[in-house]
């Protein structure tokens, strides 16, 4: 009805007389006096309509009374209202659905619910934003994320994961709400957080952070892989750096500490509740000594973080992946937690929270087996809380087909799926099947990739940046979880 009067309103349109030679026209609708350029009707109670008898013999009167009715029809306007304008018809839409979001912002606590704003987001919305430059389209779904423009999933206290669905790591130091998060490499510099968890999300993971504010490689640097499903970046650790970085943290934690104050929630079920925050930190381009940057990264950024995340296995920093050989690799990890248990005078770094911070490395898909095994070789020794597996990967399957497959860069989406899937398989084994937690990633585009990289030994599920997502896959492998396939850029 909304639409209905909203339309005759852009449009100035005038109901259309009934056919005067309707017989239920001549008795339902009487025309009233000509006072504006508008014809109304006044309608007659159905029960009258339908009691009323129709004769064959009637048929004079009939036209009698038809030539009676028409001749009371005022004349037609002379002068009708022009036609709404294009621009008027955008402005009106727009206000029409300011107002809605407007009411349901201010009726849920800030947070935009309805229903139908869902499907704009997800097919108009996406439509649009994969009309444009990719990493147009990814700046756009940031800065959306970041005002909370998209449509909150949890809006309240009922709508919270079930039990089930949590995960406990490392002794309690880390409760996720649900196993599925956003990988490191979609909200860069820690601007989007709070809206990324109010989709739904388990975790959201932020960075790769390097310790000096860098530009990153030319572009273009971001690609779609249409037909394949898949992506290729080079964006080469691009970072707004650590001071910037620890401000938004900072600023994030203040207000949400604030918000579980007030709504009476412990430490410990606010985490849980609200999700949890990983950081993920590099190195600049032109830094020669490597631990000097992630020792900086853990010290600044470790007190804003419940997990921390070193990544070494990034394609588009030159060297880096060098860090992956045993010795480099191993010296890298004890200096990090050195920096961790001896970063403060006072003693260890703890987050928000007042724990210790979980150390964890992000390792790539492109490892020979004899790499796997230094790794989690490596890994045992030296106690890390867990391995992220895996970055993009820098192969390039026969089987693509996009004229972007020649791009130089990390590719993921459709075809890393199988790869990172094994490289789990494998690291799991390795480890000794479950002594180092392991984050999948990688080509998760539905809950059965989601599934499939659990049931191969991960933990936790990330998604990254294009088609990702998770799907319902049912009370005995997910707990009821809620979902859909989202394009995000």
């Amino acid at each position: 009805m909304l639409v209905c009067l909203l339309l005759c309103r852009l449009y100035s349109l005038s109901p259309s007389p009934p056919s005067p030679h309707h017989p239920i026209a001549l008795t339902a609708c009487r025309p009233l006096p000509h006072t504006c350029h508008t014809t109304h009707y006044r309608r007659v109670p159905t029960a009258r309509i339908l009691l009323r008898p129709r004769h064959a013999s009637s048929s004079a009167s009939s036209t009698s009374s038809t030539s009676s009715a028409s001749s009371t029809l005022p004349p037609a306007n002379p002068n009708p209202p022009p036609p709404a304008s294009t621009t008027n018809l955008l402005f009106t839409a727009a206000a029409f659905l300011g107002a809605l979001v407007a009411v349901d912002w201010l009726g849920n606590d800030g947070q935009v619910t309805i229903p139908s704003l869902y499907w704009l987001i997800d097919h108009p919305g996406m439509t649009m934003l994969r009309s444009l430059d990719p990493e147009t389209a990814h700046d756009l779904a940031i800065w959306a994320l970041s005002k909370e423009l998209v449509p909150a999933n949890r809006a309240g206290p009922s709508d919270k994961d079930p039990l089930s669905l949590q995960v406990s790591l490392w002794g309690g130091l880390c409760v996720f709400p649900n196993p599925v998060g956003v990988a490191a490499g979609f909200d860069k510099h820690a601007e989007a957080m709070k809206g990324l968890l109010g989709l739904g999300l388990g975790f959201v993971e932020i960075g790769s952070v390097t310790p000096r504010p860098q530009e990153g490689n030319a572009k273009p640097r971001m690609f779609r892989l249409e037909e394949d499903r898949a992506v290729i970046n080079r964006y080469g650790f691009n970072s707004h750096g650590l001071q910037a970085v620890a401000r938004r943290l900072q600023e994030y934690w203040e207000e949400r500490l604030r918000r579980e104050e007030k709504e009476g929630e412990s430490a410990a079920a606010g985490a849980a509740a609200g999700g949890v925050v990983g950081v993920n930190v590099g190195k600049n381009k032109t830094t020669e000594k490597a631990e000097d940057d992630y020792m900086q990264g853990a010290r600044e950024l470790g007190p804003y973080a419940d997990y921390l995340v070193i990544n070494v296995s990034s394609p588009n920093t030159p060297g880096l992946r060098s860090l992956q050989r045993k010795g480099a690799f191993e010296s890298l990890i004890r200096a990090v937690q050195k920096e961790l248990k001896e970063g403060r005078e006072a003693g260890p770094i703890t987050n928000v929270h007042g724990r210790r911070v979980p150390l964890l490395i992000k390792v790539a898909p492109d490892l020979s087996e004899e790499e796997k095994k230094d790794i989690a070789a490596v890994a045992l020794k030296t106690g890390i809380d867990g391995l992220v597996v895996s970055n993009t990967t820098v192969s390039r399957p026969a089987s693509l087909q996009s004229h972007h497959a020649h791009e130089t860069g990390g590719l993921s989406g459709l075809p890393l799926k199988d790869l990172a899937t094994q490289t789990i398989h494998d690291l799991y084994r390795l480890t000794g099947h479950g002594k180092v937690p392991i984050i999948g990633v990688g080509g998760v585009g539905s809950g059965q990739d989601a599934y499939d990289k659990i049931k191969a030994g991960a933990s936790l599920v990330q998604v990254r940046g294009g088609k990702g997502g998770v799907g319902r896959r049912g009370e005995e492998e997910w707990g009821g979880r809620r979902g859909g396939e989202k394009e995000l850029f």
